[in-house]
């Protein structure tokens, strides 16, 4: 017999001589107080159980209300976003329409007065007034221009002088400065028409843009030559001033 076989039989009999030396009562005791263990255990094990269950659920339901108010706070903030752009967006617009409209206004506002505009076309009509008779169209044609050209050339002299620090600032002080009396009293007796008119806005419009078709150093306009000649047609001269800028 093996040390592990005598091991057993003597446990088997040791367990044998407890159980005689235990009464009846003992017994039931022993079983009794096992159920109540087995049942306290079980009991236990299963409120434990509902505890748990029932504080993952408070857990849970406090988990999706918190993501419920943060969805909540998150929409809100697009919300406000949205509304803010929107509001940016309407305001651009509106600047943007102001900024048009202010363009279209000072596109159709001339950049000159009205008293420049007929101060300049009564000095036109005074110095070249005659111009769109048949024999000066001729002279004019024979020259390379037109009638309106030969009066806009007298109006960029006008122009050019005034913007030159040797002539007068104003256009009744260059018209005093250098031209014949007869040129003078056609002026203060306010002569005009509507070619004139025109071709002094044309000119006027060219001075103001920058876009004047002629050089800044064309002064001169007499029946006699001055300066380089710029141009001759019929019985005047256009020159330029060489001591000017171009």
């Amino acid at each position: 017999m093996t040390k592990g076989e005598q091991r057993k039989i003597t446990l088997t009999r040791a367990f044998i001589i407890m159980v005689k030396s235990l009464t009846l009562t003992d017994i039931v005791r022993g079983i009794v107080l096992t159920a109540v263990i087995v049942v306290f255990a079980f009991f236990f094990t299963k409120l434990s159980a509902k505890d748990i269950k029932e504080e993952k659920s408070v857990n849970i339901a406090n988990v999706e209300q918190e993501i419920v108010l943060k969805e909540n706070a998150v929409n809100t903030v697009k919300e406000m976003a949205s509304n803010v752009e929107n509001t940016v967006e309407e305001v651009s617009e509106q600047e943007k329409m102001q900024i048009q409209q202010l363009k279209v206004q000072q596109e159709q506002t001339p950049k000159y007065s009205e008293y420049e505009k007929m101060a300049l076309a009564k000095i036109i009509y005074a110095e070249a007034g005659g111009v769109y008779s048949e024999k000066c169209k001729k002279q004019a044609a024979e020259a390379g221009i037109t009638s309106d050209i030969w009066q806009q050339l007298v109006g960029y002299v006008v122009m050019n002088r005034l913007d030159s620090k040797y002539y007068p600032d104003t256009i009744e002080g260059v018209l005093k400065n250098g031209y014949a009396q007869e040129s003078i009293d056609k002026f203060y007796a306010g002569y005009y028409d509507e070619n004139s008119v025109r071709n002094a806005e044309i000119v006027l419009e060219n001075y103001y843009n920058g876009t004047i078709p002629v050089p800044r150093n064309l002064v001169y306009q007499a029946e006699f030559k001055q300066g380089t000649i710029y141009l001759h047609v019929g019985n005047t001269y256009f020159g330029l001033d060489a001591n000017l800028e171009e």
